[in-house]
């Protein structure tokens, strides 16, 4: 791919911005694409994305090559990786329940019990979490 290849498909992102050593580019699905997807697609991190790429000039890189490999990347839809920590096996809900089930919570980046994943689901959903001043309320 050429310099003016990338810049071509560059230009195509929704959203860009680049610096002398960073390119960040997003490119958005439509309202179709979206309406296609599952209920266990759309819970993924990065289901609203087509290509989603943040990256950083390698040592002794060019602008060029920088532009060229962001490019390629967004061309081939490139998207992040969500990384979950493995499980310990003392590892609790932050409620005290140590239950078996406890799921990943993306937005929180802990395990969470299926009560207070319901119930911070419902708190988002609906906007209700009350602030907090660091005691317990």
């Amino acid at each position: 791919m050429t310099t003016s290849e990338a810049l071509t498909v560059l230009e195509e992102c929704a959203w860009l911005k680049v610096t002398a050593n960073h390119v960040s580019a997003t490119k958005y699905r439509s309202r179709v694409e979206l309406a296609m997807l599952s209920r266990a697609d759309l819970s993924h991190p990065y289901s609203m994305y087509k290509a989603h790429v943040q990256t950083r000039r390698a040592k002794g890189e060019t602008f060029e090559g920088l532009l060229v490999r962001a490019a390629t990347l967004i061309a081939s839809g490139h998207l992040p990786k969500v990384r979950v920590p493995p499980q310990r096996a003392a590892e609790r809900c932050m409620c005290g329940s140590d239950s078996r089930d406890l799921t990943w919570n993306q937005q929180l980046k802990q395990r969470v019990c299926p009560r207070c994943e319901r119930a911070w689901r419902t708190a988002a959903n609906n906007n209700d979490i009350r602030a907090t001043n660091g005691e317990v309320q």
